[in-house]
């Protein structure tokens, strides 16, 4: 070992001994980890496709997407990798999780991880194998960044306390890995910037290569040309110049290659590398802040853009200039604006990164900083009331954009924001004094002017006036008028009816002759003046004192509906407006001549009379008018109305309302209100506001006097007395006794006492149960004071009054006893058995039990009555036969119950050789056992069930002892048959050694012990094909240091291949002597426990209950599993050792190791099942099948069946176990 480190830390240059071509490569990595001077570790596989980590089955079985391999262990404490992501350079990463592997790397290899698989010693002293050519392979303790493949090919470790070192020559695995033999690609331009190019640019290709590949064809931009490449052809190069004609964009190209005879292309760069064509210069567009006229500078705002290089440089300038002037003037652009101070052209320029240019100009001419020009004048210079003032503004520049004027002298800012009256030309004012006239150009800039006007009047005349009288009068009013003006004087004044505007007046209108005019109408009337300025005044006159028609009168009734009180006559008089002057009223038809002298006179509106008639009112206005109205009285009444006897409804007992119908008579016939009141009322109390109104009935629902009141339309009203006595609203009162509260067998007499009400009893019944009142209205069994129970229960028992009341009143009846007491037997166990049988014996009796006996044998009731022995809930049964149990109650009922035991069985099951007893064979021929069968009185034929203990060793002469044992369902062992192997030597050929295949050099497998191990000393266990195994013979013992593990050769291809060998590789699992694993035999119950305690290392310190497994092999783990939580058995006392597992029965039990080993939840919502026979999952396995099944642990079968009762088989058990360790790994 001394001299093999020293060489493996220097670079060494090893020749690959089938040199492939650069395309299928031959890589290297660690297929099995084998240690020096002793150990051996199973790995995994991963890759990745560019996109993602994958896992890799078989080693041999690469796919060709594949970029690296490298081997990974389960244990990822202190994991570290090893990688190139560019061929530039390389990084180590420290990683917990295969998901934090990168996959776009060129190579990856693990390169720390923790050597002692679960002890954590990490490894030193790494040492890689690699290569960068596909051909050479180096080793080294660096990989270089531009390295092909790459793996950790040695290190040091402590394992066990033991210095260990990876052996490479025994841990390598080859693999073909697919490489493209072009490493990498670039493109370049000779611009300024080598990633862009315009027409005239050149553009260079630049590719490096294992030398295998060779170029048959090179195109750049869709032109063909011929590359260039070094002594080695490792790299090779190409140029082309781009034209006008060159499709803008990124410039393509195509590498065709061969490798060997296979072809291939190239159309992209490794590193990245690009160049855009771009023959387009960028766009520019220029745009004023306004193109309205402004005192201000003028902000020329720029957009430019290039879509194809994009923009480098941006300059401006004022004037109208060229590109060339820009390359080596000009102002460069701080943003995309220009400030034009005043008018004139300016210039933008821009060039994109391929060097194309662009000049934009624009001209500015909307700049105005003159003030515009203006002159005033007015007309007429005569008096007026109204003067023009003419402006005459001039602006050479931008132009007039507004003019305002005010009265008074302005300043200019004084018309900022538009201050002032707008006008065009000219305006019109009204009033003498100072006005101010401004214009505004459109770029802003302003001027005014002032003017003095002094021949305006603008004070109208004034105007007054005064009629003839203001008394009320049937003649015209005469109105005189009196008009002044203090300026210019009165030129005219009229007047015309109705109000009027000025302008009326220009055409209309009378003119007042004189000083005064006359109106013979009540209106109003409008007086105009215009003096000689043209000011106007108007005045407006109301006449109201002329009446031209008399007043009228009419007359109403105060009430007019009955009454018996007096009525009061309305006066309603439409006047004229003078006034009334006189008011009268008389008894009878009357005219106006009558109430000159007579009739009385009538203050107010109204009178009141007190008997029926005629009656005549009399009014006289101002004016001397007069008008008499004649009214009716008819409705005044003061005779009662007549109540008519009441009808009482229904007139019989009731417990409902009594309805009272009453009716009454009148003289005026029309009664307009009835009302009633409990009680004895008189009809001031009615008047007053008592009683309830009713229409011809109403509602009573309590016994005694009651008043009805009628009322006429007139307000007179009677009452009239009435008594109720038939309303009953008492319940019944049930009172309820049996005839006996004794337990008794005979029926009970119940019997009730019904009371309380004012009607009496109508109808009694019963019927059994809790039954409610309604149920009375069709059913029940009427009864006259007691009835017969004739069992336990409630009883419900009505009772109803003749006035419908009805009551209902329960009783309980639970001294009655006729039901017999109920034996029930069970036996355990019920399989075969080599011991005693325990019979459990449980009583149902719904009465005390006075007497409880057994007896072995079939015995009738009558035999108990003088015999049998003391009841026992628990009897041990010694032999088969027959028992009879046997009880009675308190009341005489009898019960009895008998079983039969069968499956007591003490004999030994009988064993028989096949074949010789003693059988000699030469070393190295192959040894097959001859067998042995073997019967039992019980069971038949067990032949399936022997156990073969011992192996032979064909390589090694001696003599070799295989002992055959076989034990019936009950137990019970037969006698041991024994069979004597002799191995004689080979002839003596010399000192050469058989050759020893086993993988390490010496030392012991790690690990826990297999799951098929027993618990004795010496042995092997061979199950026998068919039925499973029942109980495991001592444990063998360990192999010799050097011995090659048997190759199971029955499970390649196995869908559990994988996990068998996982878990084989871990000693959890062993084959059988013949080098198979019979993968589809069945695995009992002590083995699947067995196994699971193994794989979660447990211990344990209590002792199981069951007395089935008390002495068995796997005695110590059942007993951790119980202690655990992870099993309970049959019941309390039976596991069922050796029966076959069931698939639902193995999901329980992985699922509460699961939760043991804390990488299942205990409170975990467990989603919905969907197999199709899920219904036959039993309801106490559900849950945890749907949780393995959640947690993909345990899966259905193709059909999508899960067979819950179906027997696991050795693949089904290898496989879920084999999940369960890689969950708990991975959650660690």
């Amino acid at each position: 070992m001394a001299m093999i480190v020293p060489l493996l830390l220097s670079t060494l240059v090893i020749p690959v001994k089938d040199q492939a071509s650069a395309f299928n490569v031959q890589a290297e990595t660690i297929g099995a980890v084998y240690y020096d001077p002793r150990g051996v570790s199973t790995v995994l596989h991963i890759y990745s496709d560019g996109t993602s980590i994958k896992s890799l089955s078989d080693i041999s079985q690469v796919p060709s997407d594949a970029r690296w391999v490298t081997f990974m262990v389960i244990y990822m404490e202190g994991a570290e990798i090893y990688y190139s992501r560019d061929g530039v350079t390389t990084e180590k990463k420290k990683i917990s999780s295969w998901n934090e592997i990168p996959a776009d790397v060129k190579w990856l290899t693990l390169s720390n991880f923790d050597g002692s698989f679960s002890e954590n010693q990490l490894i030193s002293n790494q040492q890689y194998t690699y290569s960068v050519d596909g051909v050479n392979v180096l080793s080294g303790p660096e990989v270089p960044a531009n390295a092909l493949w790459a793996t950790l090919s040695y290190y040091t470790t402590t394992w066990a306390g033991e210095g260990r070192a990876l052996n490479y020559s025994r841990s390598r695995e080859t693999y073909t890995l697919n490489v493209d033999p072009i490493r990498s690609a670039s493109i370049r331009s000779n611009g300024a910037d080598p990633t862009y190019a315009k027409a005239g640019d050149e553009v260079t290709l630049r590719i490096t290569s294992l030398p295998s590949r060779r170029l048959t064809g090179l195109s750049i931009a869709g032109q063909a040309v011929t590359a260039s490449s070094n002594a080695d052809l490792t790299e090779s190069w190409a140029t082309v110049t781009l034209g006008p004609s060159t499709p803008e964009g990124i410039i393509d190209f195509l590498v065709e290659y061969e490798d060997g005879s296979q072809g291939r292309t190239l159309t992209a760069t490794t590193d990245g590398s690009s160049v855009l064509f771009d023959n387009t210069p960028p766009s520019v567009t220029l745009t004023p802040s306004t193109s309205d006229w402004t005192q201000d500078n003028v902000i020329i705002n720029v957009q430019s853009q290039d879509l194809g290089s994009g923009i480098q440089v941006e300059k401006w300038a004022e004037g109208r200039l060229d590109a060339a002037y820009f390359r080596s003037g000009g102002n460069l652009a701080s943003g995309k604006v220009i400030t034009a101070y005043q008018n004139g052209w300016y210039t933008w320029y821009a060039k994109d990164r391929a060097g194309n240019e662009t000049v934009q100009s624009i001209e500015i001419a909307n700049i105005d900083r003159i003030a515009p020009s203006l002159n005033l004048s007015s007309s007429p210079t005569d008096w007026t009331s109204v003067v023009t003032i003419s402006a005459d503004a001039v602006d050479h520049e931008s132009g007039i954009y507004f003019t305002h004027w005010a009265p008074g002298v302005q300043p200019v800012s004084f018309f900022k924001n538009r201050r002032g009256n707008f006008f065009r030309g000219s305006f019109n004012v009204t009033s003498n004094g100072d006005y101010t006239v401004y214009a505004e150009d459109y770029a802003g800039n302003a001027a005014t002017r002032q003017i003095a006007i002094h021949n305006l009047d603008d004070i109208p005349p004034a105007i007054s006036w005064t009629p003839s009288t203001i008394e009320p009068t049937a003649k015209d009013v005469v109105i005189t008028v009196d008009v002044s003006d203090q300026e210019s004087g009165v030129d005219i004044v009229k007047w015309a009816a109705g109000q009027q505007q000025a302008s009326y007046f220009a055409t209309g209108g009378t003119e007042v002759q004189g000083a005064n005019f006359a109106v013979s109408e009540n209106g109003l009337y409008t007086i105009y003046a215009r003096d000689k300025a043209g000011n106007e005044q108007l005045e407006t006159v109301e006449i109201t004192n002329i009446y031209n028609n008399g007043s009228s009168l009419q007359l109403s009734l105060g009430n007019p509906g009955w009454t018996n009180m007096p009525v009061r006559i309305q006066l309603d008089i439409t006047g004229n407006g003078s006034g009334i002057s006189v008011q009268k009223w008389a008894y009878g038809q009357r005219d106006s001549q009558y109430f000159e002298n007579e009739g009385t006179l009538l203050a107010g509106t109204s009178f009141t009379v007190d008997s029926n008639g005629m009656y005549s009112v009399y009014i006289k206005d101002n004016a001397g008018y007069e008008d008499v109205a004649v009214i009716e009285v008819t409705r005044i009444d003061r005779e009662e109305p007549v109540i008519l006897e009441p009808i009482l409804t229904p007139d019989t007992w009731t417990n409902q309302s009594v309805e009272v119908k009453a009716d009454a008579t009148d003289n005026s016939g029309m009664v307009s209100r009835m009302k009633w009141a409990p009680g004895v009322q008189d009809d001031v109390y009615f008047q007053q506001g008592g009683g309830k109104p009713f229409q011809d009935v109403f509602l009573v629902d309590i016994n005694g006097d009651y008043t009805i009141y009628a009322e006429d339309a007139a307000g007179n009203g009677s009452v009239r007395g009435l008594k109720v006595n038939n309303i009953d609203v008492q319940l019944p009162i049930v009172h309820l006794q049996i005839s006996t509260d004794l337990p008794t067998n005979e029926n009970v007499t119940v019997m009730a006492d019904v009371y309380g009400t004012l009607s009496p009893i109508a109808a009694m019944k019963w019927a059994p149960g809790q039954r409610s009142i309604s149920y009375f209205g069709t059913q029940g069994t009427e009864f006259d004071g007691g009835f017969e129970a004739e069992l336990n229960g409630w009883y419900t028992i009505y009772a109803e009054s003749a006035a419908g009341n009805k009551q209902i009143e329960m009783i309980e009846i639970h001294n009655i006893f006729k039901d017999k007491p109920v034996i029930q037997l069970a036996a355990s166990p019920t399989v075969p058995t080599k011991d005693n049988v325990t019979v459990t014996a449980s009583v149902y009796a719904p009465n005390p039990i006075v007497d409880r006996k057994l007896a072995y044998g079939q015995l009738d009731k009558a035999y108990f009555s003088h015999g049998g022995d003391l009841w026992s809930d628990q009897l041990e049964v010694h032999d088969n036969g027959w028992i009879t149990y046997y009880v009675r109650d308190h009341a005489g009922n009898e019960a009895l119950k008998q079983l039969e035991i069968t499956n007591i069985d003490r004999e030994k099951p009988v064993i028989t050789l096949l074949g010789d007893a003693s059988i000699t064979i030469v070393q190295h021929t192959d040894f097959v056992d001859p067998g042995a069968v073997a019967s039992d009185n019980m069971d038949g034929d067990v032949t399936d069930r022997i156990q073969v203990t011992g192996q032979v060793d064909s390589s090694k002469p001696g003599q070799y002892i295989l002992q055959y044992s076989v034990t019936d369902r009950a137990g019970n062992e037969a006698e041991e048959v024994i069979r004597t192997v002799t191995v004689t030597p080979l002839p003596d050929k010399g000192d050469s050694e058989w050759p020893n295949p086993w993988p390490g050099s010496g030392g012991t497998w790690s690990g826990p012990p297999a799951a098929d191990k027993g618990e004795g000393d010496g042995g092997t266990k061979v199950p026998i094909p068919g039925k499973g195994t029942e109980e495991t013979p001592p444990e063998p013992t360990v192999p010799d240091a050097g011995k090659e593990p048997m190759a199971l050769h029955d499970i390649s291809g196995h869908w559990a291949e994988v996990a068998i060998r996982a878990l084989y590789d871990r000693e959890l699992v062993k084959g059988y002597p013949d080098g198979t694993y019979k993968p589809d035999l069945p695995v009992t119950r002590a083995e699947f426990v067995t196994l699971l305690v193994r794989s979660l290392q447990l211990d344990g310190e209590g002792k199981a209950p069951f007395t089935d497994s008390a002495d068995h092999w796997a005695s110590s783990a059942i007993n951790a599993a119980v202690e655990h939580g992870i099993v309970e058995g049959y019941s309390s006392r039976a596991f069922g050792p050796n029966d076959p597992i069931t698939r639902e029965q193995m999901a329980v039990m992985l699922s509460r190791s699961g939760q043991q080993a804390g990488i299942l939840s205990r409170d975990s919502d467990p989603g919905e099942l969907s197999f199709k026979d899920q219904s036959s999952i039993s309801a106490w396995a559900r849950e945890h099948v749907s949780a393995l099944i959640d947690s993909r642990m345990m899966n259905g079968y193709p059909n999508d069946r899960f067979l819950p009762q179906g027997y696991a088989t050795r693949a089904e058990v290898a496989a879920v176990i084999y999940r369960f360790i890689l969950t708990q790994e991975h959650r660690k």
